[in-house]
């Protein structure tokens, strides 16, 4: 899948370039027939356009491409870390077990204990 976007996108922007020389180039029948001192020339705001339409989609097409990169690539990392943690014979789950230590527990501290401005 990832192949076939990057040649989308690079023919697109190649399809953009010659399609900008080729419609720049072309005869406008309509500005020949309503305008008597048509002269053929370069026509360079379809050129432009032409230009400027292939290369967004080429650019969009690439850029697909490499998030869809950047994916896989966060997919395989996120499996084979995974498959450490499994192999390493963490069996509860990759959480830490919590210990009970009283100086952190709600219960040692006494019904009388004033909490201060530094705590």
């Amino acid at each position: 899948m990832n192949q076939v976007l990057k040649l989308l996108g690079w023919l697109s922007i190649l399809g953009g370039i010659i399609g900008a020389v080729i419609a720049g180039n072309s005869d406008d029948p309509v500005l020949a027939a309503l305008d008597n001192y048509y002269d053929g020339s370069f026509r360079w705001n379809v050129a432009i356009t032409w230009l400027v339409s292939g290369i967004s989609a080429g650019v969009i097409f690439l850029a697909i491409n490499r998030a869809l990169e950047l994916l896989e690539a966060i997919a395989i990392n996120t499996a084979a870390s995974r498959e450490t943690i499994v192999h390493a014979g963490d069996t509860k789950g990759s959480y830490p077990e919590t210990g009970r230590v009283t100086k952190s527990t709600l219960e040692s501290l006494s019904k009388s204990h004033t909490f201060k401005n530094t705590d």
